[in-house]
């Protein structure tokens, strides 16, 4: 007997963004914008609020979300605090995810402010670097194998934090490192590791990308603290199909388990080539073979432990 569509699921969004821009300062959104990777953004340089949110998800049975920064220059703790007073305004439990400033900043004053909000459980590294401009989400190479990351790495184990990451199979090995130097650190990698493979204008062949990618993988789901986010698929800039990312998806599952993966909209990123409709409809179509108990793990259950939403 076929399971439930995902449509019959309470679900947890494990990522996507909200943001005012008259409230916080996205430079990426208004005075610094530039090509990239999921090509013209000009329909999300505007203010996306939690009404557009449940706007964009109206018809599912959004239980809870993790609403992840969104790049606010400089000011990480107001970015928090505004988030969390964005949330307040639905009943269902949020977790928040403030940016990291590695090279910037005090990580101690930001982590001392966040942890005032109720709804704060941990930071994200956007480290993503493939040399490109259009791809490139940090500031330089190295990002994760550099002293300042492994410093916030242990101050975060200290505090039960959850370091998100966005990164490229080429920086996997990075990642490893700082999983095993610091292992009581909860990890999280955004995007299924951002699969190369399924972008037409990354540089390289798409079969050794894939090969590599798959590889990483792997090597990653050997550090127990590490968990992956099946989402930020579509920031490929063009609308993919099942047959596409079942392999993505599969992949992340035969590696990491049901209860290491977690479903992530990346709304309203994802937005500019799917709507969030088509995009369950994709991972019904693309997960078919799944238990209804494996589906509630990853649409639900891991990132309720992950993110402490119980």
């Amino acid at each position: 007997m076929p399971r439930a569509p995902l449509r019959d699921f309470a679900i947890v969004d494990a990522h996507h963004h909200l943001w005012d821009l008259t409230a916080n300062h996205h430079p990426w959104l208004s005075d610094n914008v530039k090509p990239r990777r999921f090509g013209n953004y000009a329909a999300i340089r505007t203010n996306y609020r939690l009404a557009d949110y449940q706007r964009d998800t109206r018809g599912f049975k959004i239980a809870a979300s993790v609403c992840v920064e969104a790049s606010a220059a400089g000011e990480p703790a107001r970015e928090v605090a505004w988030l969390d007073q964005e949330t307040l305004r639905d009943p269902a439990p949020h977790a928040i995810v403030g940016a990291a400033e590695l090279l910037q900043g005090n990580p101690d004053a930001t982590i001392e402010a966040c942890l005032r909000v109720p709804s704060f459980r941990g930071l994200r590294i956007p480290a993503h670097w493939l040399g490109h401009a259009s791809f490139d989400g940090a500031s330089q190479p190295g990002l994760l194998a550099s002293p300042a990351a492994a410093w916030l790495a242990s101050l975060m184990s200290r505090h039960d934090l959850v370091l998100d990451v966005s990164l490229f199979h080429t920086q996997f090995g990075e990642l490893l490192a700082l999983a095993r130097a610091a292992p009581g650190l909860r990890i999280v990698v955004n995007h299924c590791g951002m699969p190369l493979h399924l972008d037409l204008n990354a540089p390289g062949s798409r079969e050794e990308q894939l090969s590599a990618w798959r590889r990483g993988i792997a090597e990653l789901a050997g550090a127990s603290n590490i968990s992956i986010k099946l989402s930020g698929l579509w920031m490929v800039g063009r609308e993919l199909t099942a047959d596409e990312i079942r392999p993505v998806l599969e992949t992340c599952l035969d590696a990491f388990g049901p209860d290491r993966c977690m479903f992530g909209s990346n709304f309203p990123v994802d937005r500019l080539c799917i709507s969030f409709s088509k995009m369950l409809e994709r991972y019904d179509e693309a997960l078919v073979g799944l238990s209804g108990g494996d589906v509630s793990q990853i649409f639900r259950r891991t990132a309720e432990v992950t993110y402490r939403l119980t």
